[in-house]
């Protein structure tokens, strides 16, 4: 399914061609069609001339027949060969230059060069079998029998089938990630996909049996249907305007208004989303590879996006922590400086003691807690403070200090050491800030510290990666498929754990759950997050409506980077701040035994 569907996304780059063409024949420019049905090519030649038309008319007469022609005194199949071979590395090469000329690096992967180099081998070798055996050409209409059919049914099912593999390739980030892939499919039966092999094989046989593919100039009388039937075409467009109006399209049902809905919103899938929330927390701005939707939303981020001019706003530390903010830094970006204490944190300078009266919370989190994108003073754990401090909670301290140990990039698993840090502030409670898809962040992180053999402090940590049998040597997708029987325990032991040290402490534990801000925010597993959190003993803050009736293109950095801009900073204060007003019984009054 994976492979077929990622095959099938490029129906979004042809449909794009094909409206363009269709834009200009309203202005009277009668180009020809830029595509020509390439999923039913019955050879990799055939599928060669049937894809990107005018590009293969733009090498063929540029490149492969000059080069042919020149060569052709060195024999047919040898001119055939090496103009062949040069049409692909000259369509590798222009791609790459493309990338270049739109992201301002040269494409060089491993998977890119393999698409190339097999699917140019295969045309070569077709071409090859084409001019002994011939390509059979009429000009008549061809009577059809039924070997000839199963033939070229079998024939076009097949480089489907080569074709879904290549383009499998060419869209992963690398070829062990591709790999990796395809070891899932020993895994166990996937029920629901076994009518996709005879619906396709269905496809090609009716496609290829209908009289309209044996008829030479067919295309053109399809064209002419729409000038034939005007009343037709009118109904059509009508019908199709009024499904796109939402008072209508909402009257169909629930499951036909979300299709239709669906179908006229151009949203990011989910493995984008996913790749948008790894680059939120990760700083991950370079991407090498993206389906389409995701390669347009980066092709527009500018190549220095909130870079850090100078050295760098991190330090390494060697540990299971691996970084830290460098302390008494102040770090110039497009959006402004940051600048933090001495002690490492994008905050005030504090004191290692707490000021007598004062309530003293430490605030653990990645990059949307410690403010990336906003201003020292925007930040909403500067705002949340500066109105702790401006209006009475009626709890009996005189000052409120919030201490911010965010860093961008820390995964779950990252706010033990850090909590260990805070402790040496001597807070009274601990803000936890977590996200969406806490878990699978925990396995994405042992994952990496067993890949980098980075030591692991903790007992239990270290026994889960010998249970999932993982290693330095172990590829990350297949160490996370091992770690997924093990992601909700690993989330429930560091939530426990947390909660555990702050009771030795006599600190209260509370956890804040905070969405990110997407059309998708992945918030189908926040019911088992906040019972995770529930069950572990956080005092549980829930802004899962935060963000409710916004816009949230207006409230993110930018549509490439979805961390929270100023007015979203300022939504947040505002709601954590009357959270934190309900449970003040819970947070400020809380006397645990140290």
């Amino acid at each position: 399914q994976y492979a077929v569907s990622t095959f099938l996304l490029y129906l979004r780059v042809s449909g794009q061609f094909h409206l363009v063409v269709g834009m200009l024949q309203l202005f009277g420019f009668h180009l020809p069609e830029t595509h020509h049905r390439y999923f039913l090519a019955a050879s990799f030649t055939d599928f060669w001339r049937r894809i990107n038309i005018y590009w293969k008319d733009f090498m063929l007469k540029v490149f492969y027949y000059p080069v042919y022609f020149k060569l052709r005194k060195l024999g047919t199949t040898q001119a055939m060969i090496i103009s062949t071979i040069l049409v692909f590395v000259t369509t590798w090469f222009l791609h790459a230059y493309q990338w270049f000329w739109l992201r301002g690096s040269f494409l060089l992967t491993t998977p890119d060069v393999l698409f190339w180099t097999i699917l140019g081998i295969l045309v070569v070798i077709n071409a090859l079998w084409e001019e002994r055996r011939g390509r059979k050409r009429s000009l008549t209409k061809s009577a059809w029998d039924s070997r000839q059919v199963a033939s070229v049914s079998l024939s076009t099912v097949l480089t489907f089938t080569t074709i879904c593999i290549l383009w499998s390739l060419w869209t992963s980030e690398s070829l062990t990630a591709w790999v990796s892939l395809w070891s899932f499919a020993d895994e166990k039966p996937v029920t629901d996909s076994g009518l996709m092999p005879w619906v396709l094989v269905g496809a090609v046989v009716l496609n290829r049996t209908a009289p309209s593919l044996g008829k030479a100039g067919a295309h053109e009388k399809e064209a002419r249907f729409f000038q034939r039937f005007p009343a037709e075409t009118l109904a059509s467009l009508v019908l199709l305007s009024l499904l796109g109006i939402q008072e209508i399209y909402t009257k169909l049902g629930p499951q036909a208004a979300t299709l239709v809905n669906s179908l006229r919103s151009g949203k990011l899938s989910r493995l984008d989303n996913a790749k948008l929330e790894r680059g939120y927390y990760e700083q991950l701005m370079q991407v090498d590879r993206f389906n389409s939707q995701l390669w347009e939303v980066y092709t527009k981020k500018p190549i220095n996006w909130l870079d850090v001019q100078g050295t760098g706003l991190e330090k390494f530390t060697g540990d299971f922590m691996q970084k830290e903010l460098l302390p008494s830094f102040v770090a110039v970006t497009s959006y402004g400086p940051v600048r933090t204490n001495r002690w490492g944190m994008r905050d005030k300078d504090y004191e290692k003691e707490p000021r007598p009266g004062s309530f003293r919370m430490a605030l653990l989190g990645a990059s949307s807690v410690m403010g990336w994108g906003v201003r020292d003073s925007e930040t909403f754990e500067t705002l949340l403070e500066e109105r702790l401090n401006g209006e009475d909670m009626a709890v009996g301290y005189s000052r409120y200090e919030i201490l911010n140990f965010a860093v961008p990039g820390y995964q779950p698993l990252q706010q033990l050491p850090a909590l260990e840090k805070a402790f040496t502030f001597r807070p009274n409670a601990v803000l936890y800030v977590a996200a969406s898809r806490e878990a699978h962040r925990c396995s994405l992180y042992l994952a990496e510290v067993v890949r980098k053999a980075i030591p692991i402090p903790y007992d239990y940590m270290r026994e889960t990666a010998q249970k999932a049998e993982i290693d330095a040597k172990t590829p990350e997708s297949i160490a996370l498929r091992r770690l997924l029987p093990f992601r909700d325990e690993m989330l429930s032991w560091l939530y426990r754990r947390i909660v555990q040290a702050c009771r030795e402490q006599g600190v209260v534990p509370v956890w804040i759950f905070l969405p990110m801000i997407l059309e998708d925010p992945w918030q189908d597993d926040t019911a088992s997050l906040l019972q995770a959190a529930h069950d572990a003993g956080f005092v549980v803050i829930n802004l899962v409506d935060v963000f409710r009736n916004q816009d949230l293109k207006a409230l993110r950095l930018a549509e490439w980077d979805t961390h929270p801009n100023v007015r979203a900073h300022q939504l947040i204060a505002s709601s954590l701040y009357s959270a934190i007003g309900e449970k003040r019984d819970n947070i400020f009054l809380a006397r645990l035994a140290r």
